[in-house]
């Protein structure tokens, strides 16, 4: 059975979700408006992002901790185009993308920052949302 999570994003309500499945579930009166897929448990964590293209709607973060060391993608809420891709392997990690979240204004530069972690490893790493450069990495 797929595992369903769901995010309200202000008037709308987004479904993820992750596994096998022989159907598409959506809420009564939605549509799909885009369809995503990837392999090493793609779909583990998904969350809802503050809106950091700047153009006023809620950005999407999808994880795949089994793949590359993990990764989180982060996705323009928008258009659904991949914004970024960070991977556990570039930071000497595995499992990466076990849990993410919407870590706020960390750096104070206004603009939301990403935060990942690491079950294998233990680590946890924040991304600043605004060029995605690493801002702390707390072993």
């Amino acid at each position: 059975m797929p595992s369903i999570h769901r995010h309200s994003l202000g008037l709308s309500l987004s479904v993820f979700i992750a596994g096998a499945s022989s159907g598409q579930f959506l809420e009564p009166g939605s549509a799909a408006l885009q369809t995503l897929s990837g392999t090493g448990g793609f779909g583990w964590a998904a969350s809802e992002l503050a809106d950091i293209t700047g153009d006023g709607v809620m950005e999407a973060m999808i994880s795949a901790p089994g793949a590359f060391g993990g990764y989180i993608d982060v996705y323009d809420g928008a258009t659904g185009t991949l914004l970024n891709r960070f991977r556990g392997v570039d930071h000497g990690i595995t499992s990466f993308g076990w849990s993410l979240a919407d870590a706020g204004d960390v750096d104070g530069d206004t603009v939301t920052d990403i935060v990942g972690g690491a079950n294998s490893s233990g680590v946890v790493l924040i991304f600043s949302g605004a060029d995605y450069s690493l801002i702390h990495r707390v072993d």
